[in-house]
């Protein structure tokens, strides 16, 4: 009981420091009675009254702000590989007994072919790259020939697009935007805001004027979604 007893002194005593450094005030609301505090008298009064601790503050704002990061990114659907290998099979040429000496052994006529990914896109400012060989197919193993008769090229040409904005510094509703490479070009670029869609090329090998020379002919064609790292 006595350790109970001073445990209890204890509690009362820090209350007590308590009570006094915190700011407090009294009040004499009213007295009413005879003069000299004879009876019958009416009085009221009040001390200790606790303060408030720190100013009151009637409206109070706290803000949370949220931050996240996405990361840039750029992406081509070709399927299981990026890297690609298209067999053409035989360019036909007109070797008929019944050709001229203008028309033998020229390209038989102008043949298509159209590379598309339905999904394409970069999430960030970026470049669209694509190239080829500004020769177009390639016989690497032509031998001699008269060139003024024949050739060991197959100029092609390349009508690709997408749809996008080429605006890199704010919103912008998408519009077709076209890349285009003609027969002598090797590379086309175009700067684009975030965008994804289709990506689409359509090659044309259009027929010469001259004889192809035999052998086989090859070109690669390079499709580079570059995303802007330094923004």
């Amino acid at each position: 009981m006595k350790k109970a007893f001073a445990l209890t002194a204890a509690a009362i005593a820090m209350i007590a420091a308590t009570s006094a450094t915190a700011s407090t005030h009294s009040v004499t609301p009213g007295y009413y009675g005879n003069p000299g505090y004879q009876p019958p008298i009416w009085a009221v009064n009040g001390w200790n009254i606790p303060d408030d601790t720190t100013t009151a503050t009637p409206d109070v704002v706290n803000t949370f702000t949220l931050t996240g990061t996405v990361a840039k990114d750029c992406s081509y659907y070709g399927g299981p590989s990026p890297s690609h290998s298209i067999p053409l099979g035989a360019i036909g040429v007109k070797n008929g007994d019944t050709e001229t000496s203008a028309t033998a052994f020229n390209q038989a006529s102008t043949f298509n072919m159209d590379i598309s990914s339905t999904s394409a896109g970069c999430n960030f400012n970026n470049t669209v790259t694509i190239k080829k060989s500004a020769q177009g197919l390639v016989n690497a193993s032509a031998g001699g020939y008269d060139s003024n008769q024949f050739t060991a090229n197959i100029p092609y040409t390349i009508n690709g697009g997408l749809t996008g904005t080429t605006n890199t510094s704010g919103p912008a509703a998408g519009t077709f935007v076209p890349i285009v490479l003609a027969d002598g070009d090797a590379m086309k670029q175009v700067h684009l805001g975030a965008w994804r869609s289709n990506l689409n090329m359509g090659l044309v090998f259009t027929a010469q004027s001259k004889g192809l020379v035999a052998g086989n002919y090859t070109d690669t064609i390079t499709v580079e979604l570059a995303v802007d790292t330094t923004s």
